[in-house]
C-alpha cells in the first residue's frame, strides 16, 4: 500500500506486517512526532521539570563538543564499576549558569570536571574533600564564626550567606558556638 504524507509530501510504503493503526495513519513518522512531542503532549510540564528530566532534555536540544567550553580540555573517558557494572564516564558534563535550572540553552554549557567544580564551588560557596563531602570555604566559615559570636541565628546566617542550615550548625558546632536553646 502507498501512502503519501499530506505535511510533507513524502511518500512512503506500508506493508502488511504494520498494525492497523499505523496503515490506515496517513502522515509519516518524523510529522506524526513533531505533533506528538515537547509542547503538544498531554503531560508536558514546562518549566515545572524535574532535575533529570530537564538534564535529558538539555542534553537532547545542546550537542555536547569534544572539548571544554571553558578551558579547551579535550573529553576523555573513565571505566568504573558500580554495582558489579562497568560504567563509562565522560569528564565533559553539563553545567548550569544561573544555578536555577530553566529550560533555556542559553543558561547552560559544557564543562570538563575541575572548571565545573570551580563554578560551583564559586557560586555555592563550597569547596569539594576527597572522598567527595562538600564542606564550606574558609572565608565562609570564618564569617559564619563571626556572625554566631555576634549573635545571629543559624537560618538566618544561611539566608545571608546561601547555604544549607545543617552547614552553618556544623560549623557553629565545630567551633563551640551553640547554645543550649538549640539556636
Amino acid at each position: 500500500m502507498v501512502i503519501k504524507c499530506p505535511k510533507c509530501k513524502k511518500v512512503r510504503i506500508v506493508s502488511g506486517h504494520y498494525s492497523l493503526k499505523e496503515r490506515l495513519n496517513k502522515t509519516c513518522r518524523q510529522c506524526f512526532y513533531k505533533k506528538h512531542s515537547g509542547k503538544n503532549i498531554y503531560n508536558w510540564k514546562g518549566s515545572d521539570v524535574g532535575y533529570v528530566a530537564l538534564h535529558k532534555w538539555i542534553k537532547k536540544h545542546l550537542p555536547k563538543p569534544n572539548e571544554c567550553t571553558t578551558c579547551g580540555a579535550r573529553e576523555t573517558f573513565s571505566i568504573f564499576k558500580r554495582y558489579g557494572k562497568e560504567i563509562e564516564r565522560s569528564n565533559i558534563e553539563l553545567s548550569n549558569k544561573s544555578g536555577k535550572y530553566k529550560r533555556a540553552i542559553k543558561d547552560w554549557e559544557w564543562l570538563c570536571r575541575s572548571c565545573h567544580a570551580k563554578v560551583d564551588k564559586k557560586e555555592k560557596n563550597i569547596s569539594f574533600v576527597k572522598r567527595g563531602y562538600r564542606t564550606l570555604i574558609p572565608e565562609v566559615v570564618r564569617t559564619v564564626i563571626k556572625l554566631r559570636k555576634v549573635g545571629v541565628l543559624n537560618k538566618e546566617i544561611a539566608k545571608i550567606l546561601g547555604v544549607h542550615e545543617s552547614s552553618v550548625y556544623k560549623v557553629a558546632r565545630e567551633n563551640c558556638l551553640l547554645r543550649r536553646n538549640g539556636g
